[in-house]
């Protein structure tokens, strides 16, 4: 796992330590990748609230936030020993699928999250004003869904 110190280094923190004495109830429920920066979010189902967990530099940034799922959804827990595909598999396979379509990125969003199994949610930001959406299985990296879409087009 690419994230595996982060995330070591966050759950050993005095500020997620502090979070799960208030917090017994939470767990994992995805990471979110923007660049180089992991964001880790814990689900807590008795206020149906995320903390999320971030380096900012050394420091750690906490932000508790409502969650964002549609009304009948229930929020699942997050087993990354289940995570067979790494961020590394990922970025070859989206970087394949970018020389395919003749697009280059510009910005890169991946999300790690559950759903019957681990996917790897991945949309990429083109210079040429598309959005290649991609949903990965994360255990045989198999390719769920793949759209690629003109920015233009969404409507306001």
């Amino acid at each position: 796992m690419i994230f595996e110190e982060e995330f070591k280094e966050i759950t050993s923190s005095n500020e997620f330590i502090k979070f799960k004495e208030k917090n017994p109830l939470s767990f994992l429920s995805g990471v979110f990748i923007l660049g180089t920066n992991f964001q880790f979010d814990f689900y807590n189902p008795e206020n149906e609230k995320i903390g999320s967990f971030t380096f900012i530099g050394n420091d750690i940034k906490t932000e508790e936030s409502d969650v964002f799922k549609k009304e009948n959804n229930k929020v699942k827990q997050l087993n990354l020993d289940k995570v067979k595909i790494n961020l590394n598999n990922i970025k070859k396979l989206m970087s394949s699928l970018l020389d395919k379509y003749n697009q280059k990125s510009n910005r890169e969003i991946t999300i790690l999250q559950q759903d019957e199994f681990p996917i790897w949610n991945v949309s990429y930001l083109t210079e040429q004003f598309k959005l290649l959406h991609v949903k990965i299985n994360a255990i045989n990296g198999k390719i769920i869904e793949e759209k690629l879409e003109n920015i233009m087009s969404f409507k306001v």
